[in-house]
Parts: C-alpha cells; sequence; structure tokens
C-alpha cells in the first residue's frame, strides 16, 4: 500500500504558513518530549519533503533529536509518506524499554462521549497527581499525557 502524503491544508500549506507535519505532530512530540524528560539544550534536525505531487515546501518526513539538560537524547520522527508505520511511542533504557503501537484507546472512548473514571476499582478517588511512592530499585515514575513511564533515575555519587 502507497502512504497517501499529507493531505488538505497540512500538505498544501507552505512551511511559513504553519504548513507540514513538524507543525501538524512534531509540536505534540516535542511536547511530549519536554514533559518526560525536561529542558532541551540541543536540537538537529532533518526536515524533507518527499512527495513530489506537491507544489509547496511544506516537510512531509522529519527526524528531530532533542538533547535534554539532564542528558538524555529523544529521537523524533514523523512521517506521512513511510511504506510503513513504526510504533507510536517507544521509549528505551539502558535497563527497560517501552514500545506502543497503535493509536490510544482513550481517544475512541472520548469521542464515544465516555470521560476517564474518576474512581478507581475500590471506590477511592482517582488522582491526577503523583503515580505513588518511589521504588526501591533506583528508578522512579513519572507521568505524561496519561502516559505512564519507568526511567532510570541518577544518584549523585
Amino acid at each position: 500500500m502507497a502512504p497517501d502524503g499529507l493531505g488538505g491544508w497540512k500538505g498544501d500549506t507552505g512551511i511559513a504558513d504553519g504548513g507540514g507535519i513538524l507543525f501538524d505532530l512534531g509540536t505534540h512530540l516535542i511536547d511530549q518530549a519536554l514533559q518526560l524528560f525536561g529542558p532541551v539544550t540541543e536540537v538537529l534536525a532533518d526536515v524533507n519533503r518527499r512527495d513530489p505531487r506537491a507544489g509547496c515546501d511544506a516537510d512531509d518526513d522529519t527526524v528531530m533529536i532533542l538533547r535534554h539538560a539532564r542528558g538524555t537524547s529523544s529521537r523524533l520522527t514523523m512521517s506521512s509518506v513511510a511504506a510503513l508505520p513504526g510504533p507510536r511511542f517507544r521509549v528505551l533504557g539502558s535497563r527497560n524499554g517501552y514500545v506502543k503501537h497503535g493509536l490510544d484507546g482513550q481517544e475512541a472512548a472520548l469521542k464515544a462521549g465516555m470521560s476517564p473514571p474518576t474512581r478507581r476499582s475500590d471506590g477511592s478517588p482517582r488522582s491526577a497527581g503523583p503515580v505513588g511512592p518511589r521504588p526501591r530499585d533506583g528508578t522512579r515514575r513519572a507521568r505524561a499525557r496519561g502516559l505512564l513511564v519507568r526511567r532510570a533515575h541518577r544518584r549523585a555519587r
């Protein structure tokens, strides 16, 4: 199956006017990386227009590397012309990793008019605050837009 590329205004509007996948999807990916790993000190990017059918400069295939102040690097990839879809979310560490394929099931539930539960199955209130006590195995937990990620915690020596 051939990729369709960016449709509508996203692919027909030039970069100067807010078109392209970086301005569309990239803003959300950058926001997630900032929420998970903190401030960025350096940005490297490869921004491309690969679809020859379009008559503007809107990017449709972009890769960004963000170097975060704490030493983590985020690699953000977005493409509307790739022949096969990649994972939606992938976090890799030296001791563990997480990969999410497909769309978030919460999106379909919200569109169907459902709302997130306000109570846990035991009847206690559900909180959007801290995830819980720090585990004793040298890791900490972070919450980013409903996604729970466990990441290594560096201890000062």
